[in-house]
Parts: C-alpha cells; structure tokens; sequence
C-alpha cells in the first residue's frame, strides 16, 4: 500500500495515459519527482507532482509518438 496522496509507478501511468515505460523515463529525466524506499522497493509518486505543466507536456509527447502495437501489425498482414 502505498501512503495517501501517492501513487505507484502503475498508477501514475494510467493517470497520464502513457505507459510504465515512459514514466521511468521520466523519473530517470527528472522530470517526474518519485521516490523509493529502498531499491528495487516500489516507486512513490505524488499525485500532485502529475499536474505539473512541464511533465503534462512532455506526457502529451510521449502519447504523440505512440507506436502501432506489434498485434496490430500482426493483424494487417
């Protein structure tokens, strides 16, 4: 369980409707603050950290650059 007002790395994802990925991404950058307890525990992250203009921005990015997933490309041949 994770402490009221944060969010898991999961959680955090589907608010900014990208993937886990891109928001490891954007803790590796910077850009999203998080925190773990210890390593390898789960990431923290403070739900009001995901209203940020700059991370909004670079979440609508991500979003743009979106990839066809492999099933649909499957699917087409």
């Amino acid at each position: 369980n994770t402490p009221t007002g944060t969010l898991t790395l999961a959680e955090a994802a589907a608010r900014l409707n990208v993937s886990p990925t891109v928001v490891r991404h954007l803790i590796e950058e910077e850009l999203l603050p998080a925190r773990q307890c210890v390593r390898c525990a789960p990431w923290e992250i403070a739900e009001s950290d995901l209203d940020s203009e700059q991370l909004q921005e670079a979440a609508s990015r991500a979003r743009s650059r979106g990839r066809v997933p492999r099933i649909v490309l499957e699917r087409r041949q």
